[in-house]
């Protein structure tokens, strides 16, 4: 006889804007609306999608401030508390977390997330990261599971971790909610007059160099001087001066908008020509298929990891190589030519469907809940 999922915690850095922290708003949100008690831990309780919580969620603040000090407020928590499992998102959570749950409550299973790439995580060789790795290679292997966001972000694991192969299962971010489409239907009000005659360009992430916002300005400047066309960043980060100047430089004028942190980038997705993601590198990149949900044409470049697997080799989507302006140029033309994708998207975005992820973690969580009691 199968034990019931009752009650559950999920641990995490913060709920600022991310990818990670908007996959475990909508698992956590998804698991609460079934039923299932759910605590979510939280180093920092700070975050814009705190306030898009499930009133039933209960947030648990360690109230430490920093990682490195949370962990017995977090073995106390587990000792006193005894959730029946625990999902810990982010390398430096990963190891509070199996640190707490060593340390007095080893019958709880603990199922690592992981959504990124871990090596190129860990490149710089500072004493931190020598000590994450250190700790990861003695500690991780205590972990019930390990779940990866996507094939690239398993098979750089399992290159880290290659005594870990049982216990990695693949299972995609829950991405898509019906409020996603809901929204993506809500009115924009454009800085343009002319908005309806001229095509836009969409970009949408961290102004952060990973991203590399820098190639989407410079091929769309190339393609501007073929075909008039408008450029909008969703975002906001630490290269944003450095793009408003390249910008700037390339005469945009006023055929740019940054437009910052946007509360509904769906609407933006929905309207848009052509969605870019000109990333560097990447885990499961959430705004590609965000787009795909919105029904837009999309580009990505061919980084590691997931556009490819999202775009299914290129099948919903164009494909082109990092940081190559002049590809990117090329492709955004020949979206702009083509009038229609004539793809159903709904079977690209099928896998990323949030009750269909949140089925795989209960599947998982079911697997090592029982297995707990054998």
């Amino acid at each position: 006889m199968q034990t019931p999922i009752r009650h559950i915690a999920i641990v995490i850095g913060s709920m600022r804007m991310g990818g990670a922290e908007r996959a475990t708003l909508n698992l956590v949100n998804e698991l609460a609306s079934r039923g299932i008690q759910c605590d979510l831990i939280l180093v920092h309780e700070e975050g814009d999608f705190l306030k898009e919580l499930h009133p039933d969620v209960n947030i648990v603040s360690l109230g430490r401030g920093r990682t490195l000090f949370s962990g017995l407020a977090l073995s106390r928590y587990l000792k006193k508390i005894k959730p029946q499992l625990i999902i810990a998102n982010q390398t430096h959570v990963h190891l509070l977390t199996l640190w707490a749950r060593n340390r007095g409550a080893r019958k709880i299973p603990v199922i690592l997330n992981e959504h990124s790439i871990f090596s190129k995580n860990l490149l710089k060789g500072t004493r931190k990261t020598w000590l994450i790795k250190y700790l990861a290679h003695r500690w991780f292997r205590s972990a019930n599971a390990v779940t990866a966001v996507s094939e690239g972000v398993a098979n750089d694991f399992l290159k880290n971790f290659p005594e870990l192969r049982a216990k990695v299962n693949i299972i995609y971010n829950p991405v898509v909610t019906p409020d996603i489409i809901k929204k993506s239907f809500e009115a924009i009000v454009y800085p343009w007059t002319d908005h309806i005659s001229l095509p836009v360009i969409l970009g949408a992430g961290r102004l952060v160099a990973d991203k590399d916002f820098g190639n989407l300005i410079e091929a769309v400047s190339l393609v501007r001087k073929t075909t008039r066309v408008r450029l909008v960043i969703l975002g906001d980060g630490v290269e944003k001066d450095k793009l408003i100047q390249l910008a700037n430089r390339l005469n945009f004028e006023d055929d740019i908008l940054f437009e910052g942190i946007s509360q509904n980038p769906f609407s933006w997705m929905r309207s848009c020509s052509v969605f870019v993601l000109p990333s560097k590198r990447e885990g499961l990149p959430m705004t590609l298929i965000e787009a795909l949900a919105c029904g837009c044409k999309v580009i990505s470049t061919d980084c590691a990891s997931g556009p490819r697997e999202i775009l299914r080799d290129g099948m919903y989507g164009k494909l082109v190589p990092v940081a190559d302006s002049l590809s990117l140029a090329k492709a955004i033309l020949e979206s702009l030519d083509n009038s229609g994708t004539g793809l159903n998207h709904d079977d690209a975005i099928k896998p990323f469907l949030v009750s269909t992820v949140c089925e795989q973690y209960l599947a998982l969580m079911q697997k090592l809940i029982s297995a707990k009691k054998i």
